[in-house]
């Protein structure tokens, strides 16, 4: 599933580091590990969006009691289409929920 979101500047300038690598969020879209998100930088004083955008995906979720009800941590990652090495593998050697390791990649 894809989602687009509003993003502070703070915030978004720090994913688009690699700093942030995480989204804490009201879970109010039924977010999922493996969609995508589009976070999209809203500049609060101008009230209205920058222009600047970047594609994340939901690598990992957590939600309990130590979070407040209806939220959501989410573990994220640059999604490029120059890197399209982002599989879910479910068995095997190659592991699970993480960048695709070399000789694992999915046949064509």
């Amino acid at each position: 599933m894809h989602h687009e979101l509003k993003t502070w500047p703070e915030h978004f300038q720090a994913v688009v580091d690699e700093r942030k690598m995480f989204e804490l969020r009201e879970n109010d879209r039924e977010f999922g590990v493996w969609d995508t998100l589009l976070l999209r930088e809203w500049s609060p004083n101008a009230g209205r969006y920058t222009g600047r955008s970047v594609k994340v995906i939901v690598s990992y979720m957590v939600t309990g009691p130590w979070l407040a009800a209806g939220m959501v941590a989410m573990s994220i990652s640059l999604h490029t289409q120059q890197d399209a090495r982002w599989q879910p593998f479910n068995t095997g050697e190659c592991g699970t929920l993480r960048r695709v390791p070399p000789g694992c990649e999915p046949s064509s």
